[in-house]
């Protein structure tokens, strides 16, 4: 009884719905925090899944049984070679080596980065923050600078989104909701005038094509509604934008009340200059 208790109010006030999960046709799916997209036949163990298909009364299914499991780093060891090609895995490099025993080196792009990295702007709360953005947004939006707003999950993709509209700004949602209508949303990303709010599932691993007149006017401009944990993540949402020598542009917005300063103690805080 104890077990169910616990479980029962671990879904309850820990697992958020649009950012930990969706429901989706009576289903419960997962979302990976690194990536954005549905981890696909990925199940919460030790009855934590069927707490939460209670929480959101679905069906409770029968739970699944492991029949074997294995570590990451053993089972990489199990291949005879290992390779791989990542924008942002020099970060990573001294972890690789830990890890893997995989050393790391860095090929330089074939054309220079042409990308103006703008310091970030750092606010006392979120309602500062969003007025600021969404101030932002409206100005580049009428020079017809195509703008790629990344957010931190789902619920803030569609909160954005919905202040956005409030404020008269039209503009195309991509998460984890409607991740197979992704390429057809980023095809368009790079057009006069596109406004494009996006987790950071956004066109990973491709490149967004600008449109015509959209070089003149900078490229493709990121905003980043606040700093991720990972900072290949940050430099993965910046790397949308610039690429194959194109222009761009990219800019962070921070709140002091953002998850990632709960790390932070109260003697740090007295170092941080907020707009």
């Amino acid at each position: 009884l104890l077990t169910s208790v616990n479980l029962a109010l671990h879904a309850q006030a820990l697992l958020i719905p649009d950012v930990d999960y969706i429901v989706k046709g009576k289903n419960i799916k997962l979302i990976d925090e690194f990536t954005g997209r549905i981890a696909e036949n990925r199940r919460w163990p030790d009855g934590m899944q069927s707490a939460l298909e209670a929480k959101e009364n679905l069906a409770v299914k029968k739970e699944g049984q492991t029949l074997g499991s294995i570590t990451l780093q053993h089972l990489m060891s199990l291949f005879n070679k290992v390779s791989g090609m990542s924008g942002t895995a020099e970060l990573a490099a001294e972890e690789l080596y830990e890890l893997y025993h995989l050393t790391s080196c860095v090929i330089p792009p074939c054309k220079p980065c042409m990308r103006i990295d703008k310091p970030d702007r750092v606010f006392i709360d979120n309602h500062s923050k969003d007025a600021a953005i969404c101030q932002e947004i409206d100005a580049i939006h009428k020079t017809g600078q195509p703008i790629l707003i990344g957010t931190p999950n789902i619920s803030e993709s569609e909160r954005l989104h919905a202040l956005l509209l409030e404020n008269g700004i039209t503009g195309q949602l991509l998460n984890a909701k409607n991740d197979q209508d992704e390429a057809h949303i980023i095809a368009g990303a790079g057009a006069l005038g596109a406004v494009t709010i996006c987790t950071n599932l956004a066109g990973r691993g491709t490149d967004i094509s600008l449109g015509a007149g959209a070089k003149d006017l900078g490229g493709l401009h990121i905003i980043g509604t606040s700093r991720f944990e990972s900072r290949r993540i940050d430099d993965q949402l910046r790397g949308r934008s610039a690429r194959q020598g194109n222009p761009g542009s990219s800019q962070y917005f921070v709140s002091l009340t953002d998850k990632l300063f709960n790390h932070f103690t109260e003697e740090e805080f007295g170092s941080i200059k907020a707009l």
